[in-house]
């Protein structure tokens, strides 16, 4: 019986957005991807930070930006688009709560809180995200 030496790939053909993917659970995420054969692009607003991580993890793409910012969305949507050539998932996990680990929920200002979760959408589903999704789903 021969085995096959070679290194599994489970989603070499899966193209991964990530929003905030240089800290907690979008590095956690797009490191997993990154192992797993995925093709993954991620978003961060620190230009260092995108450089440090897109550094220790290659093959992945880093863009500086902020999703939070309307004039920042199309560029970037597009940007990630194009390194991707597409894009299957998008993981919208930026935030601005604060550093990493978040405080507990119950000492969360309600205004922060407020900001981070737009009232138009669902919870966790925000409107930055919204808008980039007509341009990721290819």
């Amino acid at each position: 019986m021969k085995h096959d030496n070679r290194v599994q790939r489970p989603l070499a053909s899966l193209r991964v957005a990530i929003t905030g993917g240089t800290s907690g659970l979008g590095f956690a995420l797009l490191s997993q991807f990154a192992e797993a054969g995925a093709s993954v692009a991620f978003v961060a607003r620190d230009a260092e930070r995108v450089a440090r991580t897109a550094q220790g993890l290659p093959g992945t793409h880093g863009f500086v930006g902020d999703v939070a910012k309307k004039d920042d969305i199309y560029p970037l949507a597009t940007a990630i688009a194009g390194s991707l050539g597409g894009v299957d998932l998008l993981i919208n996990n930026a935030s601005d709560l604060g550093p990493v680990p978040l405080a507990l929920l119950a000492d969360t200002d309600c205004e922060d809180l407020e900001r981070a979760l737009p009232r138009s959408r669902p919870i966790g589903v925000g409107a930055p995200m919204v808008r980039a999704r007509r341009l990721f789903i290819t």
